[in-house]
C-alpha cells in the first residue's frame, strides 16, 4: 500500500493518488505500517500542517518528486523552519531498510537525526546554510568524501 501527499490542496481522508493527504506528517501517522509515502510537488511546511521533525519509521520509504527546477513548481520541497530538524529516521531492525529519495530539503536546523537507521538517501538537494548540496543517486566511495566546499578531515 502507498500513501500519497499533495501540499496545500490535499485532504486528510484517504491518501490515494486521486485524493492525497495534505501533509507528510498525516501520511506517516495514518497507518504506521505503510511501506511507502509518495510526495507530489509542492512545499511541505508547518503552515500547511507539517509537524517537524517528520518521524519516519525504520522500514518506510518516502519518495518525493524531483524536477529540473528543483522548486515547488516541479519538486517536493520540505521546508522545516529555521529552528527544526527535518527528519528523524527510526531505528532499523535486522532486514529493514528505509529510503528517502527525490526531495529538496531547505530551511532547517539539521537535515536529519538517526540512530541505527539503515537505508538510502538519494537524489536530495539540501540547502539552508550555505550552498546547495546533492547526495549521490547511488552509494559510491565518493559519497564518503567531504563536500567540495569543506576541508578534508585530518586522520
Amino acid at each position: 500500500m502507498t500513501h500519497w501527499c499533495l501540499s496545500g490542496t490535499g485532504s486528510d481522508s484517504t491518501g490515494t493518488v486521486d485524493n492525497p493527504f495534505r501533509s507528510i506528517t498525516f501520511a506517516l501517522l495514518a497507518t504506521p505500517a505503510v511501506p511507502e509515502v509518495r510526495v507530489l510537488p509542492g512545499i511541505y511546511e508547518s503552515a500547511d500542517g507539517e509537524v517537524f521533525p517528520l518521524n519516519v519509521p525504520a522500514n518506510v520509504s518516502i519518495v518525493g518528486t524531483m524536477g529540473p527546477n528543483q522548486d515547488e513548481t516541479d519538486s517536493a520541497v520540505i521546508d522545516a523552519g529555521a529552528s527544526a530538524t527535518a527528519l528523524v529516521l527510526g531505528q532499523s531492525a535486522a532486514g529493514q531498510e528505509g529510503l528517502i529519495k527525490d526531495f529538496v530539503i531547505t530551511n532547517f536546523k539539521s537535515v536529519f537525526t538517526a540512530t541505527k537507521w539503515r537505508g538510502i538517501c538519494a537524489n536530495a538537494v539540501v540547502s539552508g546554510y550555505g550552498a546547495p548540496r546533492t547526495w549521490p543517486t547511488k552509494p559510491t566511495s565518493a559519497a564518503r568524501q567531504p563536500w567540495p566546499s569543506q576541508p578534508a578531515l585530518a586522520r
